[in-house]
């Protein structure tokens, strides 16, 4: 890997990229932060195979709908509904 000061950089950024590859995918950094992490991934294979699988998680889940509504959701609109309408009133 080179000189000592060449790793003490690369165990630096490889820290720092991995502490911020969610913001890199989200587009959330500086240029010169995105070019670091570039600048890494390109060196480091256990970062870019970190970022490449979180950017398969946020394809795969952007390709999921909207969430439907859960059971508990609907148990409550539907005790909603039956008191509005007074059906859980003992006579």
């Amino acid at each position: 890997m080179g000189s000592p000061l060449t790793r003490i950089r690369f165990a630096r950024d490889h820290w720092w990229s991995q502490a911020r590859m969610s913001e890199y995918i989200d587009g959330d950094l500086t240029a010169r932060d995105r070019e670091r992490i570039e600048r890494h991934t390109r060196d480091c294979s256990e970062c870019r195979e970190l970022l490449a699988s979180l950017q398969e998680m946020v394809s795969a889940l952007a390709t999921l709908g909207r969430p439907r509504e859960s059971v508990a959701g609907s148990v409550l609109a539907g005790v909603q509904q039956r008191l509005a309408r007074g059906d859980g009133e003992r006579g």
